[in-house]
């Protein structure tokens, strides 16, 4: 498990126009992979405290990406509208 200041292990994810990021690729940047499946009634209940928390990232400048199981495409909500329902106006590229 990686700790804050050491680089995330290897691995990639899959934007939701299907091109490949690798993790490296946010290398050299604070950002926070944030793992969920937006039904779950846990992590939308997790949703005001990172709304609360965005503008101390945005200050910061750390990036907040939200990474979902492919298999929970489909899902309500949709990764897009979770993103902006948390980041507000901060919200930028779906990709």
């Amino acid at each position: 498990m990686p700790t804050v200041g050491q680089f995330a292990p290897d691995g990639g994810f899959t934007t939701r126009t299907g091109t490949v990021r690798p993790v490296a690729s946010l290398r050299g940047q604070p950002t926070l992979l944030w793992f969920v499946v937006t039904s779950c009634p846990s992590v939308q209940a997790s949703m005001p405290v990172m709304t609360q928390r965005m503008a101390a990232f945005r200050t910061a400048k750390w990036k907040v990406v939200v990474v979902e199981a492919y298999q929970n495409w489909g899902c309500r909500p949709d990764p897009c509208e979770f993103g902006k329902t948390v980041a507000g106006a901060n919200y930028t590229d779906p990709d």
